[in-house]
């Protein structure tokens, strides 16, 4: 197991354990100890991305140095773009899961997510499912290049990937998009009173911000891959069967 994939499977029982936190709302009657606990989870997924964003760069160099050809560049690189993903998904919701489990009722010393379930999943589907589906999908199209280098369709491989690229841009545009329509549509009900589980995922949205930095785990594979897909295509190279046999 590398440090990418140990740092991805320990990003993934983080975020459950924030996820735990959230649903059970175990630490709310003990004060101190949620405060304690809130600031721990936070720093914790602040270690395991600067962990994850240090080791890619070792990473990085192992894949290269270690490819047969660039087909199989292509697939080491694509492989590590899925990990990253579920990283930085993970990442995501453990901060989002963290930051609304500390948010409570003051008249009932309650969760505020779990005493409205619908507002809160209203507000989740609005600021959250948005960057993880983005991020999914900077995943799905790097796996689409690898599959079309395997074949050894070339065109719609660099399509693939370029549009992986353009997908890991928008992790950035759409982790900022969602911090105004989190104050919208949930922190406004936190003045009104009327749905406390949409101010709970609406403050914990204005966090946000911090999840434009998911784009730095997963864009560099992706550039890598980008690079491996020039190479293999290239005509002058003996591990592109296709070209040769065109000349």
């Amino acid at each position: 197991m590398n440090r990418i994939t140990a740092g991805t499977v320990a990003a993934v029982i983080a975020a459950a354990v924030a996820v735990f936190d959230l649903v059970s709302a175990w630490a709310i009657q003990l004060g101190l100890v949620l405060l304690l606990l809130t600031i721990a989870l936070f720093g914790i997924g602040v270690a395991m991305f600067v962990a994850l964003v240090v080791a890619g760069f070792g990473e990085r160099r192992r894949i290269i140095a270690g490819a047969t050809s660039s087909i199989d560049l292509v697939s080491r690189a694509a492989r590590s773009v899925r990990w990253s993903a579920v990283a930085a998904i993970a990442l995501s919701v453990l901060w989002f899961a963290n930051c609304s489990g500390s948010v409570t009722t003051t008249a009932t010393l309650t969760s505020s997510a779990m005493e409205d379930v619908p507002g809160f999943l209203r507000v989740v589907a609005e600021v959250l499912l948005p960057i993880v589906l983005v991020i999914a999908l900077a995943a799905g199209l790097a796996t689409a290049a690898q599959g079309f280098a395997s074949r050894h369709q070339w065109r719609s491989a660099h399509l693939a990937a370029q549009a992986a690229v353009w997908s890991a841009v928008a992790i950035v545009i759409v982790a900022l998009a969602t911090v105004p329509v989190g104050f919208i549509f949930g922190v406004s009900y936190c003045d009104f009173g009327t749905s406390s589980g949409a101010c709970a995922g609406g403050l914990a949205s204005l966090g946000d911000v911090f999840l434009v930095a998911n784009a730095a785990l997963v864009l560099p594979y992706i550039l890598v891959l980008v690079h491996a897909l020039e190479a293999a295509s290239s005509p002058d190279k003996p591990d592109n069967p296709d070209q040769t046999a065109e000349r």
